[in-house]
């Protein structure tokens, strides 16, 4: 999962139209954009993954990317985090600074209960958040077991509520839904969709809801926006 910060600023609006060959979630009167792709490609060594991505993104934009397993989904949630650097083009990022949260970001011997405690402190955040976070993605029955034996959906869950203790004025999650239950995805989204002052952009292969309750979707398709 990637983390990213930025400075708040108020307004957002979607369009697919403000300049020839760009997508743009992009600024009338009083808007502030946050990020612009500029002609972004990247490639691993000679195999291109992503081809001239232009993106404009404004605070406050939900943002769901969908395509097909190889499309390059997560190579441009890394790209926009700063992870990795464009081959060509240019990220241009304000008042951001950037955090990943792999999975190995959390301690394996420690509890779930452990490891939320030391991201809340270092986030500086009230615990009372953990008390909320946990109910909200159902860590109870393991909050107080090993993180390193904890099932694949149970680590996802407990990595959520670690993203989400930071409070963050943008968030970026790669495939957020998976390995979830059907209970647990449902939380996810009614979570979400409570972070209206926030910027998201997520990853993921099914909708699960998500442009019910208002996300803006782009799809990749060999490296590109698909119209």
């Amino acid at each position: 999962m990637l983390l990213g910060q930025i400075l708040p600023k108020n307004g957002h609006h979607f369009s697919r139209d403000c300049f020839a060959n760009r997508t743009c979630i992009h600024l009338t009167e009083g808007f502030f954009c946050l990020i612009e792709l500029s002609q972004v490609s990247f490639a691993y060594h000679t195999k291109p993954i992503l081809k001239g991505l232009s993106l404009n993104i404004s605070e406050k934009s939900h943002v769901w990317i969908q395509g097909s397993n190889g499309s390059g989904k997560t190579t441009l949630l890394k790209l926009i985090s700063g992870l990795l650097k464009p081959t060509e083009g240019s990220i241009t990022k304000k008042g951001v600074s950037n955090l990943f949260l792999p999975e190995a970001g959390f301690y394996g011997e420690l509890t779930v209960r452990e490891n939320l405690l030391f991201y809340a402190r270092l986030y500086q955040t009230p615990l009372n958040r953990i008390k909320t976070l946990s109910q909200y993605f159902q860590l109870d029955r393991f909050f107080d077991e090993s993180f390193a034996y904890l099932s694949r959906g149970q680590k996802t869950r407990a990595l959520l509520a670690c993203v989400f203790l930071a409070d963050v004025p943008i968030y970026l999650l790669d495939e957020p839904f998976s390995a979830l239950d059907t209970q647990t995805r449902k939380a996810l989204v009614s979570f979400i969709q409570n972070l209206k002052d926030k910027t998201l952009l997520l990853t993921s292969h099914e909708d699960y809801g998500l442009e019910g309750i208002g996300f803006k979707s782009l799809t990749l398709d060999n490296g590109r926006f698909k119209f």
